[in-house]
């Protein structure tokens, strides 16, 4: 029996001549079934069908024009928390059908909504990987951030998680995710969402006191500078860090044996060598 779970559709959002991408509709399943939704450009099925330890797998076919153009599988899932979210949603407005978003749950701790991508290429479908990111799986729902017709993923830059400070320390610049020329793209820094960073930025609130936290907060801080372009982003940070501590800081000077540091070969980079090594490898600093 086929069922519609959840069909939804998204405000406009910002102001522009060109409609804001909308969300055609979100499929999840209930329970074990066989699931769809159509809209007049494509159909999506959704199979939970039970494996023999128990388990459960989720199959999901995309159609058009009736026809299977696509087909992607969730294996190993022990409970219908892990299942996947499907919806039909406009993120490239190169080609002539909307994209289909995935995101299921990966288990363990503070993790993982994974998240692709499935779109339409002259050489037919192809199935994109965002990522792994922490948060709330609605959050990171596809939303038309400019209203420029096409949906982005905004979340947080994860790679930020622990670098600094244990992960409830931890502070992260958002992150805006776009399909830009049928690939994965950040345009967190393009001029359309520099309103996005500025409010990621006040949100980020007042600088912690001390320890660990405050030099995440800083390290953050720097990034949302770098992102829009201002001048000396790193001096206020390098001026304010907490120097008792050195989470992040620590490298070793020889070769690690079985991913340990042998004793007596660590040094302390210190936060400003460490925080310009991080920001060059993320890409914030160029």
């Amino acid at each position: 029996m086929n069922q519609v779970i959840a069909l939804s559709m998204l405000g406009m959002m910002g102001a522009s001549s060109v409609a804001a991408a909308q969300t055609e509709a979100t499929l999840q399943a209930a329970q074990e079934g066989i699931y769809s939704v159509s809209t007049p450009d494509l159909s999506v099925v959704l199979d939970l069908s039970p494996e023999s330890d128990g388990a459960r797998t989720a199959t999901i076919i995309v159609l058009e024009d009736e026809s299977p153009v696509f087909e992607t599988q969730k294996p190993d899932l022990f409970s219908l928390f892990f299942g996947p979210i499907v919806q039909i949603v406009e993120m490239d407005g190169r080609n002539d059908v909307p994209e289909i978003y995935i995101s299921s749950y990966s288990g363990g701790a503070h993790c993982c909504n994974e998240i692709s991508v499935a779109t339409k290429t002259p050489n037919g479908w192809r199935q994109l990987d965002f990522g792994s990111f922490d948060g709330d799986a609605e959050a990171l729902f596809p939303r038309d951030l400019n209203g420029d017709g096409q949906a982005e993923i905004k979340t947080f830059d994860n790679s930020f998680l622990y670098t600094f400070a244990s992960y409830a320390g931890s502070f992260a610049p958002i992150q805006i995710l776009s399909l830009v020329d049928g690939e994965v793209a950040d345009v967190t820094a393009k001029g359309d969402f520099e309103w996005e960073v500025r409010s990621g930025l006040e949100n980020l609130g007042a600088i912690p006191d001390a320890g660990e936290p405050r030099n995440s907060w800083l390290a953050t801080y720097a990034a949302y500078l770098l992102i829009l372009g201002e001048d000396d982003p790193l001096d206020y940070a390098v001026g304010a860090h907490d120097a008792s501590v050195d989470w992040g800081m620590i490298r070793c000077t020889v070769v690690e044996v079985d991913y340990s540091c042998p004793q007596g070969k660590t040094k302390n980079i210190g936060f400003e060598a460490a925080l310009t090594e991080f920001l060059t490898q993320t890409g914030y600093l160029r």
